[in-house]
């Protein structure tokens, strides 16, 4: 979805049709439509979108695609997906349900969960990683769930895993960031951290032993578990093939308004 504003075009113009082709993105996501965008890496001045859109044949796609304002300056390529038997997304499900299907289930539970007004919910986190097979393999053995790994294009490969309990999780793959591979630095939070590092270490996980105190300067860290069981004062660490770091810190009991 590559989309060129003709030369002297407003900036208002631009901005009116751009609100316009979010409010109508929102309707095709609540209508089952599309399901994903993703933006990319992109050149100055580049505009370019990848969308995963459902819909019953050509003619319904063409539809739904020409009914987004942005379509009077963006041309569409359309690469046309069919389900793959071994997609961990219907083991998951428990059953081969349709996309729209998956996407109202999802849309009802997060519904359900009531996202209040000014709320903002930290939903995913991109990493840089050298080899995607490689870390699929290493956070697949952390036991990490598996929530998608698509390469809808040539040069673009999305592999998306969540922690076991995290309302948020973490992609990596190829044409999604320029950062430098090793260069994340991430926080893990559990209830007994001396239980998280041998699960760490029974994965076969190379773990830093538990410390407390301070996590930063590393000249600050004292060995073991806090003496007297501090809440946010122990922790562990361990790192990806390519260096991305996790630090791990056992919390007890939150400090009041942290939830």
């Amino acid at each position: 979805m590559t989309t060129q504003v003709p030369d002297g075009t407003a900036d208002e113009v631009v901005e009116e049709i751009r609100g316009r082709e979010a409010a109508r993105s929102r309707e095709l996501a609540d209508q089952g439509h599309l399901l994903r965008l993703w933006r990319p890496p992109l050149q100055p001045g580049e505009w370019r979108t990848l969308g995963l859109f459902t819909a019953a044949d050509e003619v319904e796609l063409e539809a739904v695609l020409a009914s987004m304002p942005l379509r009077i300056w963006r041309s569409d390529q359309v690469t046309p997906l069919s389900a793959h038997p071994n997609d961990p997304a219907n083991s998951r499900a428990g059953s081969h349900s349709s996309p729209n299907e998956k996407e109202s289930d999802m849309s009802s539970s997060s519904n359900d969960a009531g996202i209040g007004e000014g709320e903002l919910h930290l939903e995913n986190d991109v990493i840089a990683v050298s080899d995607v097979d490689r870390a699929k393999e290493f956070y697949l053995r952390l036991g990490w769930r598996l929530d998608e790994d698509a390469a809808p294009m040539d040069g673009l490969r999305i592999v998306q895993f969540t922690p076991p309990g995290s309302g948020c999780s973490i992609t990596f793959g190829l044409g999604l960031t320029n950062a430098a591979p090793g260069s994340a630095l991430a926080a893990l939070v559990v209830s007994d951290i001396e239980a998280a590092h041998k699960d760490l270490v029974g994965r076969g996980i190379e773990v830093v032993d538990v410390w407390h105190g301070p996590p930063f300067p590393v000249e600050a860290r004292q060995p073991g578990r806090d003496p007297e069981g501090a809440s946010y004062g122990s922790f562990c660490s361990f790192s990806d093939p390519d260096g991305n770091t996790w630090l791990v810190q056992e919390v007890t009991t939150r400090l009041p308004g942290r939830v």
